[in-house]
């Protein structure tokens, strides 16, 4: 691998289409196992991708881990390509978003709303949540705020009943940022706690709502007698308009 690398990158760069595709197929493969080793060609992949090859959109994952900087440095040239990717290209595209979310989320903020419009896409949709969770991870969902509306919008999509849980997890932390968004998202989780009969689901909701009032600990990470009452108080107060 060592030695046949550095010509089929060569090989990638040729103006004969049929060899392109073929040694394009050959890095792709031979990234799931040797990730490292292609690493060192980060920029030339990235140069490749820019220029027009998008199939090498595949091995970004895989290489990403052992070479970061290359990819911090070409985000918004990366994001571009985005919109002219097949599914399995843009799904390894929004699966590096989310790697470099957990390691420079700053980086990546600015460009949040190119990944819109592919939270309301059936395929691309997880792969956009993995990226919101990996930015809440990381303290920043204050950044997401601006993108409640879709996560609403797409809570009512029967197409991704599968995510609602992600949904609602994603709303509640949205929801924690402040007091204005919190009403909003307390609005929207109770809406959908009265359209569902998912035992689990209202579980979910519940526990997004509760979390809320355990936001200020004291010194030992306790929450205090009185924050413990207004939390129940509210979880009833759902329940009742839930059941009413």
């Amino acid at each position: 691998m060592t030695l046949t690398l550095p010509v089929a990158m060569k090989a990638v760069g040729s103006s004969n289409q049929e060899l392109v595709r073929n040694t394009t197929s050959y890095i792709s493969l031979a990234a799931i196992h040797n990730g490292k080793a292609l690493s060192h060609y980060a920029l030339q992949i990235i140069a490749y991708i820019i220029n027009g090859n998008h199939s090498l959109l595949r091995v970004l994952p895989q290489v990403y881990a052992d070479n970061r900087e290359p990819f911090h440095a070409h985000i918004p040239q990366l994001l571009s390509v985005l919109r002219d990717a097949d599914c399995s290209e843009k799904l390894s595209l929004l699966q590096l978003a989310s790697m470099i979310a957990n390691e420079k989320p700053d980086l990546l903020t600015p460009y949040l709303s190119q990944f819109d419009q592919y939270l309301l896409s059936p395929s691309t949709c997880t792969a956009v949540l993995n990226i919101y969770m990996s930015l809440i991870s990381q303290g920043r969902a204050h950044a997401l705020a601006p993108f409640l509306p879709t996560l609403s919008k797409a809570c009512e999509q029967p197409a991704f009943n599968g995510n609602l849980a992600t949904f609602y997890k994603i709303m509640g932390n949205i929801g924690r940022v402040s007091q204005p968004l919190a009403s909003d998202v307390l609005g929207e989780l109770v809406r959908s706690a009265q359209h569902t009969d998912d035992e689990q689901l209202l579980s979910s909701i519940l526990t997004e709502i509760e979390g809320w009032f355990f936001l200020s600990k004291s010194g030992t990470g306790h929450c205090s007698n009185q924050q413990a009452v207004r939390s129940k108080k509210i979880v009833a107060y759902v329940l009742l308009h839930v059941i009413g």
